[in-house]
């Protein structure tokens, strides 16, 4: 189901000409009051209205057809500002050797120097409703994870029917410096950034759920993945520590305890506290690998929730990262695929969902840009006759 590949070796170009498929780059950052951002550049984002469906409906796009941003910040544990925007192609570029991207006036940057990966992110993109734009820089820096050669597979997998993941700057740490209007976001923080793709959508996969989680624990880092399969069973679970030199320890057959159980509104199922363990087998003694708390709900959905998370570092002192949970296929059904539109910003098109303000931006003002959205169009044409 998941294939962990070498960091160093470029994603290769034919991931965007998969139809259905996807890329997608992920940096976060987060402090210990609770401050984050999430950036996500991507080819084929899956989450995207009418992707996955087309998917299904045997009319699938090339994931280069479709380029996005997504930007998330979070204040206090709670969601701030946010964007998902869509670009026009010819508005898109990768320098793949370079490790560059451009998408509109926002420029993105991933690459090795001096043995270390730089991340950088000079993001200035528009805020729907407004003149305004979300300008300002994101950097991060860290160890490029010694994976070992070849990689290795977790669950069932087939050539071409896995989802690829490489973590690229792990331990990390980064800072954020953005401003919109009179609003800034400015704080520094333990970072992640890692990469993701595959041929096939999300939901062909054969993952019926999918939780990942990512805790700083002082001089490492651990990561832990749970993919239940489609057919039924007990999780595929599996967690990675990586140190400050990036070297890698893995292992694998581990047990996924959940505890606090929940239910959104929109149907997902949820548990507060995750405990991912060993039951002690092949030379290793029995007891948690991973444990944390996720603490804030900072983005819910029909298919797709994130968590600021809290736990403790090996020296005992507090700590905080993210996670994930992901329903694959629920993903850009009909009656959910509304709600979405709301918050997607196509940049090539006049016509955006109407609520697009009150949902995007810093939430500061957006009744105000919705107001003025709304009275934009018709005062316009009024004009213009």
């Amino acid at each position: 189901m998941i294939s962990i590949r070498q960091p160093e070796q470029p994603l290769a170009r034919g991931y965007l000409e998969a139809r259905g498929g996807f890329a997608w780059w992920y940096l976060d950052l987060v402090d210990q009051a609770g401050n984050g951002i999430v950036v996500i550049w991507s080819y084929g984002l899956p989450f995207l209205p009418n992707y996955a469906s087309r998917a299904r409906e045997g009319s699938a796009e090339p994931a280069g057809e479709r380029p996005s941003l997504n930007v998330a910040v979070y204040q206090g544990g709670e969601l701030d500002c946010y964007l998902l925007q869509e670009y026009p192609t010819d508005e898109v570029q990768w320098d793949r050797d370079a490790g560059t991207f451009r998408f509109g006036a926002t420029r993105c940057v991933s690459r090795i120097e001096d043995g270390r990966r730089q991340v950088r992110v000079e993001l200035d993109a528009p805020v729907p409703g407004s003149g305004e734009r979300l300008r300002g820089s994101i950097r991060a820096e860290g160890a490029s994870p010694l994976v070992s050669e070849g990689g290795f597979d977790v669950g069932p997998t087939e050539d071409g029917a896995s989802h690829e993941w490489s973590p690229l700057a792990v331990p990390a740490r980064g800072s954020v410096d953005l401003r919109v209007g009179e609003t800034e976001y400015q704080f520094d923080g333990a970072a992640y950034h890692d990469r993701n793709a595959a041929n096939l959508p999300l939901h062909e996969l054969g993952i019926e759920r999918w939780i990942w989680g990512r805790l700083p624990m002082g001089e490492r880092e651990s990561i832990f993945y749970a993919l239940w399969p489609e057919d039924g069973g007990d999780p595929e679970c599996f967690a990675l520590s990586i140190d400050q030199g990036g070297t890698v320890e893995v292992e694998t057959d581990l047990h996924l305890e959940e505890r606090d159980g929940y239910r959104t509104m929109g149907g997902l199922e949820w548990h507060r506290d995750l405990r991912v363990s060993r039951s002690g087998h092949d030379g290793h003694p029995a007891g948690s690998v991973v444990r944390l708390r996720q603490r804030d709900v900072v983005d819910s959905g029909p298919f797709y929730m994130r968590f600021i998370t809290e736990g403790v570092a090996d020296d005992g002192t507090p700590t905080r990262g993210f996670s994930e949970l992901i329903r694959p296929g629920r993903i850009d059904l009909s009656r959910h695929r509304p709600l979405v539109q709301m918050r997607v910003h196509r940049l090539d098109e006049d016509e955006n969902s109407m609520w697009l303000p009150l949902f995007t931006g810093p939430k500061k003002g957006r009744i105000k840009r919705l107001v003025r959205h709304t009275l934009e169009g018709p005062i316009t044409d009024m004009l213009n006759s």
